[in-house]
């Protein structure tokens, strides 16, 4: 959600800076979907923070609700001050507050043109938010405010975003490789059962469409989707499996009970769906 949220943006915003689009042309519409695209974003940064602190909390729970566990006052929180606890990152977070509590904030666009003697005519289009309206709210922390009243008039917010996101794919990558580390090997093995089941399915619905068109004598398509089908069982393969085992459920109490393992290592062979 929130690098997809993020593409948007900068899709929009790229439609203005660093063209030669001048800013009295923009128009309302490219207003309204800049206050959009920058609302979705800003509100994907509490998401992301919320849905991390419901997996380590899931895992690490605290004895109360007050009190972290020793994982996220010893791990957690350190690292988020190192990756997330710059002035200018701040900023965003508290801003995603400022959108939800008191105002939406609207970017002003400006196009600057600049020409020195014997230089080419130089055009600068900015995005940025109004410093005076930003003061008016008073729940900003002491280090954003501190980022806000070191700009000038006009708050120049598209390199914090930039910084912001490369410091999230950074944190987000720390964060799973330290769950997935902490809680192996089941989770590790859980990702790859996880790929080896979707494989397995991918397999049978390719099967499923191949034989409808030989069925259908749909011979443009028949090519393709055995290709398709040959990719996904190569994929398969490749993947490999740690074992599959066989139950069966009493119908009058609903206890599973294994029978036997699989011989073969994964589910059911391909030619048990009629293919050679």
């Amino acid at each position: 959600m929130f690098a997809g949220n993020s593409q948007e943006l900068y899709d929009c915003i790229v439609q203005f800076v660093g063209t030669g689009v001048m800013s009295a042309h923009l128009g309302e519409d490219y207003e309204h979907e800049l206050v959009r695209l920058f609302h979705n974003y800003l509100a994907s940064i509490g998401t992301l923070r919320d849905v991390q602190r419901t997996v380590h909390r899931s895992i690490w729970p605290r004895e109360r609700k007050d009190v972290p566990s020793e994982w996220e006052a010893k791990t957690y929180t350190p690292k988020v001050q190192e990756v997330l606890g710059g002035g200018e990152f701040k900023f965003l977070q508290d801003l995603r507050n400022y959108t939800v509590h008191y105002a939406l904030p609207v970017p002003s666009a400006s196009t600057r043109i600049s020409h020195t003697p014997g230089s080419p005519v130089i055009q600068r289009n900015d995005l940025r938010l109004s410093k005076d309206v930003l003061l008016q709210w008073s729940n900003w922390s002491s280090a954003s405010r501190r980022f806000i009243e070191s700009q000038d008039d006009r708050v120049d917010f598209l390199p914090a975003i930039e910084n912001y996101s490369k410091a999230v794919r950074k944190f987000y990558q720390w964060f799973w490789e330290t769950i997935e580390a902490a809680l192996a090997p089941e989770y590790p093995d859980f990702k790859f059962t996880a790929v080896e089941l979707a494989l397995y399915q991918q397999e049978r619905s390719d099967w499923a469409n191949w034989r409808r068109a030989i069925a259908l004598e749909e011979g443009e398509s028949l090519v393709k989707l055995r290709r398709k089908l040959v990719e996904t069982r190569q994929q398969r393969w490749g993947h490999g499996s740690r074992g599959w085992r066989v139950f069966s459920v009493d119908p009058r109490t609903g206890a599973a009970e294994q029978i036997n393992e699989d011989p073969w290592g994964l589910p059911p062979r391909s030619t048990a769906f009629g293919l050679p």
